[in-house]
C-alpha cells in the first residue's frame, strides 16, 4: 500500500465525514458544542465509510479500515475524529511531575493514532504505577468537557472509537493493559485544574470529577479478560475515583484519576454480576491486536457495548457483547441512577512494559473517537 502524507488524509477524512454524514442525516457540530439536543439510534443499521488507517506499528503500511459513522440523525457532540494532536483534551499526565522530571510533560504520543509513550525522554514504561511518588500515579488520561451537559433521561449517548493492542496478556484478567472510557460528573465549578500538581493531594472537593457509567476493557480475548459495564464505583453512590494512602495511616496521600473500583471497594469483575454487584460483564475478553470499532452506548435504561469483530464497519445483533439494565432505582450495591452526563474521560493503565521481542501487552492503541447524542 502506498504512503499518504498526513494532511492529504486529514482533508480526505473530513471530507468523507461532511458527505457520508449529510447523507446520513447527521448533524456536524465540531469539537464541542452547546444546545446539546443529543441523539442515537439502534446500531445494527448503520451505513459505512472508509477512511485510511495506520498498521500497528508508527510508519506502517497504510491499511483500508471500514468504520461505523455515528448513528443516523445523530448531533455530534465531540469528534476526536483523529489524533495527530489532543485538541480539545486535558492531558491529565501534565498534571503532576513523574519520573526523574521536575515541570510538566505529556505521557502520550500521537500521531495516527494516540498511545503512551514508550521510548525517549518521556518513556513511561515502568512509571505507570501508582503507590510511589515517581510514578504517575493513573494520571495517565485524557479528559474532555463536554459544552453542555446531556440529561440522561432523555437522551441515548454514543461512544464510538477504534482501538487495538500491540500484545495481549493472556495471562489472567488483562488488568495490566486495560483502557477504560469512563462518562463523567461533577466537575470543580472552573473545570479540572491542571497545574502542576496542585489538586495531587487536595482532598477538600472531587477535583478530579467523579465517574457515573464506564467501560472497561481488558487486555485480553479469553473468558478470564472478559470486559465490564460499571456504574459509579467505591464508597460513594455518586461514583468516585480512587485515592491512595502510601503512608498507611488511614490517610490519602494522592488522587487515582484513573482507578474506579467496583462499588463499596470491591474489584470490578471478582464476583456475580449486577444486581449483586455493579458490573456485567461481556462473555470473553473483546480486546484485539488488529484495530477494531467499539460502541458504547449509554441510553436512559441501559449502557451496552457492541464490537465490530469483523471489522465490516457495521454493528450486527450478534456483536451486542453486554448489556446492563439501568433502572431508576436498584437494590444493587451503591446504586445511583446519574442525572447527568458531564464530560468524557480516557484511561489506559499501561502496566508492565515491552518484552524481550518489543511486545507490549500494556499498550493500547487508540484512533477516531466520537461522542454523538440523540434526544427520545
Amino acid at each position: 500500500m502506498t504512503h499518504v502524507p498526513k494532511n492529504r488524509l486529514r482533508v480526505a477524512r473530513r471530507w468523507l465525514l461532511l458527505t457520508c454524514g449529510a447523507a446520513a442525516g447527521m448533524s456536524i457540530v465540531g469539537m464541542s458544542s452547546a444546545g446539546m439536543s443529543a441523539i442515537s439510534q439502534a446500531p445494527a443499521s448503520s451505513p459505512t465509510w472508509f477512511r485510511p488507517q495506520a498498521g500497528l506499528e508508527t510508519g506502517g503500511p497504510m491499511q483500508v479500515a471500514v468504520n461505523p459513522p455515528p448513528p443516523t440523525g445523530a448531533q455530534i457532540v465531540f469528534n476526536s475524529e483523529d489524533f495527530y494532536n489532543l485538541n480539545g483534551w486535558t492531558d491529565l499526565s501534565q498534571a503532576v511531575t513523574w519520573g526523574n522530571s521536575t515541570v510538566a510533560r505529556s505521557a502520550f504520543t500521537t500521531g495516527s493514532y494516540v498511545q503512551l509513550t514508550r521510548t525517549g525522554s518521556n518513556n513511561t514504561v515502568g512509571l505507570t504505577g501508582y503507590s510511589t511518588p515517581s510514578s504517575l500515579r493513573t494520571f495517565t488520561a485524557l479528559d474532555h468537557r463536554f459544552a453542555t451537559p446531556i440529561n440522561h433521561a432523555t437522551n441515548i449517548v454514543t461512544i464510538d472509537f477504534r482501538a487495538a493492542w500491540t500484545k495481549l496478556d493472556t495471562s489472567g484478567a488483562g488488568e495490566n493493559g486495560r483502557f477504560m472510557v469512563v462518562l463523567t460528573h461533577s466537575y470543580p465549578t472552573s473545570g479540572l485544574d491542571t497545574t502542576l500538581n496542585k489538586r495531587l493531594n487536595d482532598f477538600s472537593t472531587t477535583w478530579w470529577a467523579r465517574p457515573a457509567y464506564h467501560l472497561r476493557i481488558r487486555s485480553g480475548n479469553n473468558t478470564s479478560a472478559t470486559a465490564l459495564l460499571q456504574y459509579g464505583g467505591g464508597r460513594s453512590n455518586l461514583g468516585e475515583f480512587e485515592t491512595y494512602d502510601a503512608n498507611r495511616d488511614g490517610r490519602p496521600d494522592w488522587w487515582l484519576p484513573g482507578f474506579i473500583s467496583g462499588a463499596n471497594g470491591v474489584s470490578p469483575g471478582t464476583a456475580a454480576d449486577f444486581p449483586s454487584n455493579s458490573w456485567v460483564r461481556t462473555p470473553q475478553g473483546i480486546a484485539s491486536t488488529s484495530f477494531r470499532n467499539y460502541r458504547y452506548v449509554v441510553k436512559p435504561d441501559a449502557q451496552e457495548v457492541w464490537y465490530d469483530a469483523n471489522d465490516n464497519g457495521t454493528f450486527e445483533s450478534t456483536e451486542l457483547k453486554a448489556r446492563m439494565p439501568l433502572p431508576q432505582s436498584s437494590t444493587a450495591p451503591l446504586y445511583y441512577y446519574f442525572p447527568r452526563f458531564e464530560g468524557i474521560r480516557l484511561y489506559w493503565r499501561g502496566a508492565g512494559g515491552p518484552d524481550a521481542l518489543g511486545s507490549d501487552p500494556g499498550q493500547v492503541l487508540v484512533d477516531r473517537l466520537v461522542v454523538s447524542v440523540r434526544p427520545l
